[in-house]
């Protein structure tokens, strides 16, 4: 229907007979990332009910039926002690080959980084290209790769949906929904990649003043203490952790695993 042009912000708006699709892309002096958001509008006469409403979708690769053993996939995965672990397999050992093949993870609940978390990287070793992307929610989402019939790799990026969360939303006529957002950076290494991303996400930040001055903290509870936060470890490793510069120690929650070691 029409687009416009606003400083870093692109514009879109697309229609149906049903439905008005406004679509936001949103880019940042500093980094190369983008942000997209999709906003659906009832225009029709009648109730609608979305079952799906995705926020991004990106091609990827020139000939995939080649590139499997090409192109790997940083998965970050989480478990009780192993936060934010990447998963590095090419997209052929991650079982993505043959036109119906789908690499799909999802998260249920308002947990958004229980097992997964909504993010990943895609990177081809042979050109040195890196894509990273992550979904900007609280609760459900989504995330795929599939090979396209364009021969092309697609990543898809969304919320919720009926299929995979039994999701909808009925919207009355004029009424709209908004989907999670997404965003997606490049880069020519992972360091790069991870750069322009952190970047972008400073820049969606809340800025106040107790954030001027913070503090360096010490927390021992993963990969030090192991659910042990005893006082004998405790007083131990305070005066090391004081002589770092740190200016807090948190023993964190008080979790206690029901094995007590031998002198605490």
């Amino acid at each position: 229907v029409r687009h416009t042009v606003e400083d870093n912000t692109l514009t879109l708006v697309q229609r149906s007979a049903a439905v008005e699709l406004t679509s936001v892309f949103t880019g940042y002096d500093d980094t190369n990332a983008v942000r997209a958001v999709q906003t659906y509008t009832n225009i029709s006469g009648e109730k609608l009910c979305l079952t799906a409403a995705n926020t991004l979708s990106v091609r990827f690769g020139t000939d995939a039926a080649k590139e499997q053993r090409e192109w790997y996939f940083h998965k970050f995965t989480n478990a009780r002690y192993n936060e934010a672990m990447p998963d590095v397999r090419s997209l052929f050992d991650m079982g993505l080959y043959g036109r119906y093949a789908v690499l799909h993870t999802e998260n249920v609940g308002n947990a958004s980084s229980y097992e997964n978390l909504p993010q990943g990287i895609v990177e081809n070793r042979r050109t040195g290209q890196f894509l990273m992307f992550q979904i900007e929610s609280y609760y459900d989402w989504f995330y795929e790769i599939t090979i396209g019939g364009n021969g092309l790799f697609n990543l898809q990026l969304g919320g919720p949906t009926a299929l995979r969360h039994a999701w909808n939303k009925v919207l009355v006529p004029g009424e709209s929904y908004t989907a999670v957002p997404a965003a997606v950076a490049a880069g020519n290494s992972l360091n790069d990649v991870l750069a322009n991303m952190t970047r972008y996400r400073r820049h969606l930040l809340p800025v106040c003043e107790a954030d001027e001055h913070l503090p360096a903290i010490f927390n021992e509870y993963m990969h030090y203490s192991w659910d042990n936060p005893f006082a004998s470890v405790t007083a131990e490793t305070a005066p090391v952790v004081a002589k770092s510069g740190c200016e807090y120690y948190i023993i964190d929650c008080g979790w206690q695993a029901n094995v007590i070691p031998k002198g605490a």
